[in-house]
């Protein structure tokens, strides 16, 4: 098969997907899911507290570390990955 064939097929196979997955995130919009953590998350906040040395507040901190929701994507595209290489063989 040429290398262009190749590409071709290839690129066309990545589009599908890119599709497949915008229609996917506007029907999850559509029934509401705005992207919010997942249970699971690890969030950690610290308010605002007294002034600086220079006047004023500091700032408030927020630590996010969304260890389900990269579970969850790490077994996603290892099942996707899985399932196309047992199709291309």
């Amino acid at each position: 098969m040429a290398f262009a064939t190749q590409i071709g097929r290839m690129l066309l196979i990545v589009g599908g997907m890119m599709m497949l997955l915008g229609l996917a995130f506007l029907a999850l919009g559509r029934l509401g899911w705005q992207g919010r953590l997942l249970p699971g998350d690890v969030v950690i906040r610290r308010p605002a507290c007294g002034p600086k040395p220079y006047g004023g507040r500091r700032p408030g901190f927020v630590f996010v570390f969304p260890i389900m929701t990269s579970l969850l994507l790490s077994a996603a595209l290892t099942a996707l990955l899985w399932i196309v290489m047992r199709w291309r063989r």
